[in-house]
């Protein structure tokens, strides 16, 4: 009795199945025969929408600008479809600024036709026109995005160099005053004498050991000249050329009668018409109606083949699978596809970055921006969305949302979650990290001269290291360490970010080919010149931070003379004429007694040894942490518990995963 009555709860729940698939498909069918028979009033809504759009996108004037076009837009008069993100412009009193990089630049000329732009960063041309008088609050060099800009051949870069010692009377000799400028600003009630120099001739200059520059482009004209310095060089800005904004379609656009926009939630240009006189007619309601009635045939037709198919299937898929999942197969592809991480929906991602303000950016790289925002359920995040979708940024998505799925660590920016991959957008969420990346504090926007204390430091290589050793543990290397890619949080504690171009390792590999991939400055030359990727390349790239955080000097400056152009290259050879000290942080303590100087001597020997061109020289990864923490004085580490979900649901601790491969490690 028991058998059949379970035979008879199968099967209804089988007429539940069934009928629940044909209420689904008539309900299908009758919407999609709605839609397509209120297909001409659709149509006509449209026209009336594109109307309203190509109006809104006309060209516009701001002060002696004129019949300004995409891929500019006016951020004070025009919506945001009207221009590329990165072209906004701000038109105040007749004068035009836009934002490039985090530095506003004010608009000298727009030459639409031969796309070049001269432009002048604002706090550098406010202070040299006259109309400031302050120096800069931050020695920033000027910075501009290359994947949309390039310098034209009628630029040449200027240092402006500032707390300089006294320039050798021999420097005012008539044949060198064409090497060189002088002017002053005002730094908290003080004149500061600035020298502005060519880059070329930057070297003659380093007598005066200056301790900041800001490195400007200007024209190539000489520095001399009857009008002087500030107006001949820097007053004049310099020219970009921009690309990459879908010109070839704007263009055929604008053949076409059109006006050219951005559609961003496409990431691509969009041609905007308007609808001529007339053109909703009789005729065009006459063929709307044909096209409406043949769809919706097409349609209903569809729909029965399909009922039909599913109908012969549903006895054998009723016993496989409960009607809770078969009527839901969207949710369970997606959640596959996404590794089981937290779906967030584009519309609630808008909202908590209020809509991707300006103001909530964070940050950008070569793929994507990265906003603040603020959940509902009062979470703060950062928020990762990708310029514009391609393959290869697909697979990079996937790959850093995977990676971070299976990775928890105290020193590893934590992952909530991401949209699905069918979302208007693709985007990662994070845990927001409120203090900004080392980088920012070595050389950016929170470098001081009160700068990071050696005790800070030390415990930002040692958390750094740790993460590298768990990742490494984990099969995985990050491929980009640098110092822009290491968060800290209020505490000044690590939190390693952006696993983009990270890669997996096969369990049985410890090398795989690929293509280089990384940043100037922290790219392992051996993984360059070969292609072949190892554990040691993080190493190398690890080895460029420990100098960063022993000189604050950047990784890569074009500023300094050629041969020290990247800094791994000007420190080994420091290092081998026993001369690093030349280069160290001046803030450091070098009292040959104290404890400081001890360790910071340690970390440039083990930096040194990181990075030996041989990747079979360097150390790994559990090597340099025990180093690390050798250096720093204490006996063990003891980092938080970390724990991580393997694919079948199982929590197993992943913290000292190391142990387990030391040997493969050590093998690389």
């Amino acid at each position: 009795m028991q058998l059949n009555f379970r035979l008879q709860d199968t099967g209804s729940n089988y007429t539940k199945v069934n009928m629940n698939k044909y209420s689904s498909q008539i309900s299908l069918t009758f919407y999609f025969i709605n839609t397509f028979l209120l297909f001409p009033l659709l149509l006509s809504q449209f026209y009336g929408t594109a109307d309203e759009m190509y109006t809104s996108c006309e060209p516009f004037n701001c002060g002696n600008f004129v019949n300004i076009t995409y891929p500019f837009w006016n951020y004070n008069t025009q919506p945001s479809y009207c221009g590329h993100p990165k072209f906004m412009l701000d038109c105040q009193d007749g004068s035009l600024t836009m934002e490039i990089k985090y530095q506003k630049f004010h608009i000298l000329r727009i030459d639409q036709a031969s796309q070049i732009l001269r432009i002048a960063r604002e706090d550098i041309w406010d202070f040299i026109s006259g109309d400031i008088e302050l120096c800069p609050k931050h020695y920033t060099n000027v910075d501009i995005d290359f994947h949309f800009f390039n310098y034209t051949s009628n630029n040449k870069m200027y240092i402006m160099l500032y707390e300089c010692g006294p320039l050798p009377d021999s420097y005012y000799s008539p044949s060198n005053q064409d090497n060189f400028e002088v002017t002053s600003c005002d730094i908290e009630g003080k004149i500061q004498i600035i020298y502005i120099v060519s880059s070329a001739k930057l070297t003659d200059f380093s007598v005066m050991k200056c301790k900041n520059s800001i490195t400007v482009p200007g024209k190539t004209n000489s520095l001399k000249n009857n009008s002087g310095v500030a107006k001949s060089v820097l007053d004049d800005g310099f020219e970009v050329r921009w690309n990459g904004v879908g010109d070839d379609t704007c263009h055929n656009c604008i053949k076409h009668g059109g006006r050219c926009g951005y559609k961003r939630a496409e990431n691509a240009v969009m041609c905007l018409s308007k609808d001529p006189k007339g053109k909703w007619n009789w005729k065009m309601k006459l063929t709307a109606g044909v096209i409406s009635s043949v769809l919706a045939t097409l349609v209903i037709l569809a729909s029965i083949y399909i009922y039909r198919r599913r109908s012969n299937n549903s006895h054998v898929e009723s016993y496989i699978q409960s009607p809770s999942i078969s009527l839901q197969p969207s949710k369970r592809i997606s959640k596959s596809k996404n590794f089981g991480v937290e779906h967030f929906v584009f519309e609630d991602l808008d909202v908590a970055t209020e809509y991707f303000s300006i103001d909530n950016r964070l940050g950008d790289g070569g793929s994507a921006e990265v906003f603040y925002g603020k959940l509902l359920d009062g979470r703060q995040v950062a928020v990762k969305r990708l310029f514009e979708y391609s393959i290869n940024k697909e697979k990079q998505f996937l790959n850093e949302v995977e990676i971070l799925a299976r990775v928890v660590h105290p020193n590893l920016v934590l992952l909530y979650g991401c949209t699905s991959l069918i979302s208007r957008e693709a985007m990662i969420v994070y845990e927001y990290v409120s203090n900004g990346s080392l980088y920012d504090h070595l050389h950016g926007n929170k470098a001081t001269s009160e700068k990071l204390p050696w005790n800070i430091r030390m415990r930002i290589a040692v958390e750094t290291a740790d993460a590298l050793n768990y990742l490494h543990a984990s099969n995985i290397v990050h491929r980009d360490i640098k110092s822009s890619n290491i968060l800290l949080n209020a505490e000044c504690h690590v939190k390693v970010a952006d696993f983009g171009l990270s890669r997996i390792f096969p369990i049985d590999k410890s090398r795989v080919l690929t293509t280089p991939k990384g940043t100037s400055g922290y790219l392992d030359p051996e993984y360059n010149k070969t292609q072949e990727l190892t554990y040691k390349s993080d190493v190398f790239s690890f080895g460029v931070v420990l100098i960063e955080l022993i000189t604050c000097l950047r990784a890569y400056d074009i500023s300094r003379k050629k041969e020290d152009v990247v800094l791994y290259e000007m420190a080994m050879n420091k290092f081998q004429n026993q001369t690093l000290t030349d280069i160290m942080d001046h803030t450091l303590d070098f009292n040959s007694d104290s404890k400081e100087n001890q360790m910071i001597n340690g970390v440039a020997e083990l930096a040194f040894r990181c990075l030996q061109i041989s990747s079979h020289m360097r150390p790994t990864m559990e090597d340099v942490l025990q180093n690390l923490v050798n250096i720093q004085g204490v006996n063990e580490i003891q980092p938080e518990a970390a724990s991580s979900s393997n694919p079948d649901g199982e929590i197993k601790l992943v913290n000292n995963a190391s142990s387990s491969t030391k040997q493969k490690n050590a093998s690389v």
